[in-house]
């Protein structure tokens, strides 16, 4: 069924944009105490195109075995062109969603390793929105499935 008739593109996903060392040190402070091994090789990187948020990629590679994590620390103030304050609890709730989320379809959301509301900070699974079937992309086409927000509503009364 579609949507809406419109020409209307998806946004891009966020290009990977290497960063300073002095912002590598701040990212690998936030991780401390986070209890995720962080392995002896690592790589951060931005993911370039946060408004609301600082985002990272941090590859943590021990052996043959890579790790792929999302760090994300929500702005108080976004980055727009009009003044906009954003309260930082939010990333309270995007957790919360995650969390129930999951419980509905644990494939369809990244996999939360770590959540500090205090700092805050939430430390996701990685995954390349190239190669998944994002639900937002679909409505961007003009694809929608009946189904998938019934089966979620669903999964969450119940």
């Amino acid at each position: 069924m579609a949507l809406m008739d419109t020409d209307m593109q998806f946004p891009k996903a966020g290009k990977i944009v290497e960063i300073d060392s002095d912002e590598v040190d701040y990212v690998l402070e936030l991780m401390n105490g986070t209890g995720i091994e962080m392995f002896s090789s690592r790589n951060v990187r931005r993911l370039h195109g946060g408004v609301s948020s600082d985002v990272w990629l941090m590859d943590c590679l021990q052996g043959n075995n890579l790790k792929r994590y999302v760090i994300k620390q929500p702005l108080a103030t976004l980055r727009v062109q009009k003044n906009w304050s954003a309260p930082l609890k939010r990333a309270f709730y995007e957790n919360l969603w995650l969390e129930m989320a999951s419980r509905v379809s644990a494939e369809s959301v990244p996999h939360v390793y770590y959540f500090d509301e205090k700092k805050p900070l939430l430390v996701t699974r990685y995954i390349d929105v190239t190669e998944a079937e994002v639900w937002q992309r679909q409505l961007f086409s003009g694809r929608f499935d009946l189904p998938f927000p019934e089966h979620a509503q669903a999964a969450s009364s119940g």
